[in-house]
């Protein structure tokens, strides 16, 4: 982080999976690590996020059959639309409705990160967006700590 600046969102995100509503998990209230094993599983390719989950794993994360890695979430979503296999993602990155072909369950044992807005150091933006990131400061600093 220190080539960039950001801004701590004040909320926790949850790590979960999002699968198919007729996929052999989707009756679980929540995912645990046996319950993934063997099971074909979509993550991102981000470095991090890979570390994340290898924690939750107990550090391997080959135990994962691993058939897919994205870097654009809509396209993540698209492979499990087409029961590619299962996808470690954050809850609210898509609005679950009752029609919906796919669903989302938390990890467990729960897996909550920070989420962060960041840019580069010494960026110089179009003033709209500095003043976007001037209200979104604002605004989070006055919520209640």
């Amino acid at each position: 982080m220190s080539r960039y600046d950001y801004i701590r969102l004040p909320h926790y995100d949850t790590r979960g999976v999002m699968m198919r509503k007729d996929s052999e998990l989707a009756g679980l209230d929540a995912i645990s690590p046996d319950d993934l094993r063997g099971k074909p599983v979509i993550i991102s390719n981000q470095e991090m996020v890979k570390n994340e989950i290898a924690g939750w794993l107990g550090g391997n994360q080959r135990a994962l059959n691993v058939v897919a890695t994205f870097n654009l979430f809509f396209n993540a979503k698209l492979m499990v639309e087409e029961n590619v296999g299962y996808l470690l993602t954050l809850d609210h990155l898509y609005h679950e409705s009752e029609d919906s072909m796919i669903c989302f369950r938390p990890l467990k044992p729960e897996l909550a990160i920070r989420s962060n807005i960041i840019w580069k150091k010494y960026k110089l933006f179009p003033k709209f967006i500095e003043v976007f990131l001037e209200i979104l400061n604002n605004e989070i600093n006055r919520l209640p700590r």
